[in-house]
């Protein structure tokens, strides 16, 4: 178990590095704002896949049946130069391995969804964990976007868990709701 978590902290470390480098940084004159959520509902194909990796909500964010299916919702904590930072996460556990990824951060100029990696309690790297693809805004969103696994996301979980490759797979769609 500790080959595989060590394993897995190192396929995920050559993979971020360069995915840092893409983040921009913000600059001093956008605008930000500390309130709003954003909401995931989840494809049913998505927790199939994931088998017995039911995921559950990292506090703040909450885990549940929606209108239209299962619903994750984060809090955002900071929209600014199209950068949405959140609070919360999911935790996924399989026998004595517990990932969480938390702290989310839509970044729309790089269309990745990053998160920072947590794995049997020892906080890693933060990964890009989502391709977004935004689309017009539902009702209620300012703004939309599908997810799907990033390869990195899909490699952590294989390691870390033995599921199949998921690269690509449609994971949900976002509504951002910003006050």
């Amino acid at each position: 178990m500790i080959r595989r978590i060590a394993a897995a902290t190192a396929a995920l470390g050559l993979v971020a590095a360069g995915a840092i480098a893409l983040a921009p940084t913000a600059s001093a004159s956008g605008t930000s704002t500390t309130k709003g959520t954003t909401t995931v509902t989840l494809t049913d194909a998505a927790l199939g896949a994931l088998g017995p990796l039911s995921p559950s909500a990292v506090s703040p964010a909450t885990l549940g049946a929606g209108a239209t299916g299962v619903e994750a919702a984060f809090p955002i904590t900071k929209a600014k130069d199209g950068r949405i930072s959140h609070s919360g996460g999911l935790r996924f556990t399989k026998g004595k391995i517990t990932l969480k990824l938390t702290n989310y951060v839509i970044d729309t100029t790089t269309g990745k969804l990053t998160a920072r990696v947590n794995i049997n309690g020892f906080s890693l790297i933060r990964i890009p964990l989502f391709d977004v693809a935004l689309k017009a805004p539902a009702a209620g969103c300012d703004a939309s976007a599908d997810l799907t696994l990033t390869r990195t996301g899909s490699v952590a979980l294989r390691i870390l868990f033995g599921t199949p490759n998921l690269t690509g797979a449609p994971i949900g769609s976002a509504c951002v709701d910003l006050p």
